[in-house]
């Protein structure tokens, strides 16, 4: 978080650059960027605008606000204020400029519980954008079933999904991404 706070706008983008130049020459066409690493206002913002900045230069870049990533340190650990700060105030300056197409949440014992995750999930929604769900990824809680519920565009991580979380995904249309 502070190395991302303090990096200026420029050097994120020279560095996203870098890696699309890279990823171009191995034949990618598309990749997914991702905030959640500044989590606060102008932080969230500055990530946002380089993905926007660097979209079709050299490939597509489709933007996921992933808000609820952790819970920053300036709100100690006091989740459910960081999460109504985020519904209240920050999802709808992303969606209003069209700074990101999916809002993700972690859902593990280090980010967020299944009902506050479905809480930031339900109000990206309303707002245009389209969940996605880290689930299973430290342990099982429950992310899957809340992805498949909140047709979410993909459960990502399932490192410890069971039987019964593949069962459900085999019969929704979340991609499993592994």
């Amino acid at each position: 978080i502070r190395a991302v706070r303090s990096a200026p706008a420029r050097s994120l983008e020279f560095q996203a650059r870098r890696i699309l130049q890279a990823c171009a020459r191995h034949g990618t066409t598309t990749l997914e960027g991702k905030s959640g690493y500044g989590l606060d206002d102008s932080s969230e913002l500055k990530i946002l605008r380089v993905l926007a900045e660097i979209d079709q230069n050299p490939i597509s870049v489709v933007s996921t606000y992933l808000g609820a990533h952790i819970t920053p340190p300036e709100f100690n650990q006091n989740q459910a204020a960081y999460l109504e700060w985020v519904r209240t105030t920050f999802l709808p300056k992303v969606a209003s400029r069209k700074l990101a197409r999916f809002a993700d949440v972690l859902c593990s014992p280090s980010g967020f519980a299944v009902d506050a995750a479905r809480g930031y999930l339900q109000a990206a929604r309303r707002l245009g954008l389209i969940p996605k769900v880290h689930a299973e990824r430290t342990a099982h809680q429950g992310g899957v079933r809340l992805a498949v519920e909140m047709e979410a565009a993909s459960a990502d991580g399932l490192n410890y999904a069971n039987a019964e979380d593949a069962d459900l995904l085999a019969r929704s249309n979340v991609i499993a991404t592994i």
